[in-house]
């Protein structure tokens, strides 16, 4: 444990000499969107060298990125690095000149990681891929995201399966075919989180069936399991030299025998007394992986601020060794705040749905490998009729950013 205590240690010194700067840097948001708005029209060519662009955009170019904005709390100057202008990053047909790579050797060594909330094949959804493919349900811009980032992670809110009867006692149930797997591979989907309140809407064959569909597609998975060992498990990646730990689990069971037993299946829970359980295996990752990422479903629908209880559980992972919570079941976004350094996002609502999704977000992480940091930045989004897009309009991004600061600073 000492490595893990170490760091976090470490870690917390750095940011707690930041923290008066978090609710400045959210109210400088609003402002540095104004002025990117405004130099726009005069932005020259000039503003693509090395010293303008962030060093990662221009060694992992992008398009469509024009409305990611950067929600980092905490930086050395103590600033908000936001700009939604198209000429602030480069596009995909924009290649870094020679020089801008030999001056930005460490922008190399950063790790992306993505993150979108639950994930539901509703009909909606499904007459869209239908129509279109993979198009007809998210923006160009968004799937290039998904696909380039290292890891894409999200909440899946559905069993794979064909088998299983739907528990009685539920108003909603949702099950959609394994055939249609193929559907999360195209969305550049890397790992899916099974903990939540219906992967067993239709029992626990039906949850066997969804593990191995995403066995079959190389779409690794955490949070539920054969038993409350293999639930209990993270997914270990290496990126960049580095071990990186996911780990779902859920805070929503509607029936006490849904969390994984020693011989039968089941979610990950973190209720009481399970909790204990959770808190351990985020210590023992402490002390063989780098870093620890938990993705816990939570919280009350439809509601946009945490409940005290998550403050309070948020707390408790971070003390047994989390670098960063990403929260979802709500339906809607709630905000962020950071405990001891460590970004905590409530909730990030619902990305693949039904009908409306009025706001959403792609949570983009850039971690950089040398400090051991994760830079925060989102990507604005909002639904219709299963096809998810980013936000491009000026207005709709300022109304955003404002409905986003006021939801954070709802926490503090």
């Amino acid at each position: 444990m000492g490595y893990g205590r170490s760091r976090r240690r470490k870690r917390r010194r750095f940011f707690n000499s930041r923290k008066p700067l978090f609710v400045l840097a959210l109210g400088l948001m609003l402002i540095v969107l104004a002025a990117a708005l405004l130099l726009k029209d005069r932005a020259s060519n000039e503003s693509l060298s090395t010293e303008q662009a962030p060093a990662y955009d221009a060694l992992e170019a992008s398009s469509g990125n024009d409305s990611e904005v950067s929600a980092e709390a905490f930086s050395e100057a103590g600033t908000k690095k936001a700009d939604t202008s198209s000429e602030a990053v480069m596009t995909k047909t924009e290649a870094p000149s020679e020089a801008a790579m030999e001056e930005t050797p460490a922008a190399a060594k950063n790790v992306r990681l993505l993150f979108a909330g639950d994930i539901y094949f509703s009909s909606f959804v499904l007459d869209a891929y239908d129509s279109a493919g993979i198009s007809g349900i998210l923006s160009p811009e968004l799937h290039s995201l998904t696909q380039k980032a290292d890891i894409f992670m999200a909440n899946l809110e559905f069993a794979l399966s064909d088998r299983g009867t739907p528990e009685e006692e539920k108003s909603f149930t949702f099950r959609v075919s394994p055939e249609r797997t193929h559907i999360l591979n195209e969305l550049g989907t890397d790992i899916l989180s099974l903990a939540n309140n219906h992967t067993l809407d239709f029992g626990e064959d039906a949850l066997l069936d969804t593990i191995e569909a995403l066995d079959n597609a190389g779409i690794s998975h955490t949070g539920a399991g054969k038993n409350s060992e293999e639930a209990g498990q993270a997914v270990i990646k290496e990126l960049s030299g580095k071990t990186f730990a996911f780990l779902g689990a859920t805070r929503v069971i509607p029936f006490a025998d849904w969390a994984a037993g020693p011989s039968h299946a089941g979610l990950n829970s973190i209720y009481d007394p399970y909790k204990e359980k959770v808190f351990a295996e985020l210590e023992s990752l402490s002390e063989h992986t780098d870093y620890q990422i938990v993705y816990v479903h939570w919280g009350t629908e439809e509601k946009d601020t945490p409940d005290e209880y998550m403050r309070a559980l948020a707390r408790e992972l971070v003390d047994a060794g989390a670098d960063l919570i990403i929260g979802s079941h709500p339906h809607v976004l709630q905000g962020m705040e950071y405990i001891d350094g460590v970004p905590v996002i409530y909730s990030l609502g619902n990305f693949l749905f039904g009908s409306v999704i009025e706001s959403t977000m792609l949570l983009q992480i850039d971690w950089d490998i040398e400090s051991g940091i994760p830079a925060v930045s989102f990507h604005p989004a909002k639904g219709a009729m299963g096809y998810t897009e980013g936000l491009t309009d000026e207005k709709e991004l300022s109304s955003f950013l404002e409905y986003y600061e006021s939801i954070c600073n709802a926490i503090a």
